[in-house]
């Protein structure tokens, strides 16, 4: 058994104890333990409802909590599937460096 293994079996055992409050609490876990995830598999995982999934993902998304990451194709079905992530500020690429201040003519220092 690997460390996710365990990690998905921990999550399972705190699912069915009823440990979380909230669905969104329990999709949050979810995907910390996962990494990236796409929400047919936080359904699967958690046991949830896709559209129960869907709108606790979405809140969270609304909160910054999690972020949409990027499109893969699926393993099992082929189809274009996108994984949401943990948000971290310091995964988003920089924004581009803005152009340097242009320096004032001497007409225009002396206008």
């Amino acid at each position: 058994m690997t460390v996710r293994d365990t990690s998905i079996e921990a999550f399972r055992r705190q699912i069915a104890s009823g440990d979380f409050d909230t669905q969104k609490e329990a999709v949050l876990a979810c995907v910390v333990v996962l990494g990236d995830a796409p929400r047919r598999e936080i359904s699967t995982r958690t046991g949830f409802e896709i559209s129960a999934v869907c709108g606790a993902v979405n809140a969270l998304l609304a909160a910054c909590r999690l972020m949409d990451w990027r499109r893969v194709q699926c393993p099992v079905t082929g189809r274009s599937v996108h994984l949401v992530q943990v948000y971290d500020r310091h995964d988003l690429e920089p924004l581009p460096d803005p152009p340097p201040a242009r320096e004032p003519s001497q007409a225009e220092l002396f206008a």
